[in-house]
């Protein structure tokens, strides 16, 4: 799945979250992963390491936002670039 922009903190918040929109070829295998999923939760792996394991709380298609905790923070210059 093909990762097109990301973003590092919550609008409005300090709080940290990942944003992410997905490219045409993302979108659709990703929605059809979240519809009536097996798990209610999803990892979200960078370069072979789970960062988090978020709850799906509805079917997912071409972008999403997760939100987290230091171990979450510590995560985001790796997806990203940015540094905090």
């Amino acid at each position: 799945m093909t990762v097109e922009t990301v973003g590092g903190v919550a609008p409005s918040t300090t709080v940290p979250a990942l944003d992410v929109r997905l490219n045409a070829t993302g979108s659709p295998k990703l929605l059809a992963a979240t519809t009536n999923p097996a798990s209610p939760s999803i990892a979200v792996v960078v370069n072979g390491t789970v960062i988090c394991v978020p709850k799906i709380r509805q079917p997912i298609s071409d972008s999403f936002r997760i939100t987290g905790d230091d171990t979450f923070i510590n995560a985001i210059p790796s997806v990203t670039g940015q540094t905090n």
